[in-house]
């Protein structure tokens, strides 16, 4: 389930674009099955990898134990 405002993720899943997103479908399927409350960010290395460095620089102080990442190569 993503994350609604009174919770805080567990699980971070990075992907690098939309489509990449769709790739790590089954494993948001999979922790929505669950219930494990996950967020999703789209950034991207090679774009912006500020904003990537920050999102994952806060992680932990969000609550996220553990990140799911991938990229197409």
């Amino acid at each position: 389930m993503p994350i609604s405002k009174d919770q805080q993720p567990l699980i971070g899943i990075v992907v690098s674009s939309l489509e990449e997103g769709e790739q790590l479908r089954p494993a948001a399927e999979t922790l929505q099955a669950l219930g494990c409350p996950y967020d999703v960010q789209v950034a991207s290395l090679w774009t912006d990898p500020r904003a990537l460095m920050q999102w994952a620089a806060q992680a932990e102080a969000r609550g996220v134990r553990s990140l799911i990442v991938a990229a197409v190569v």
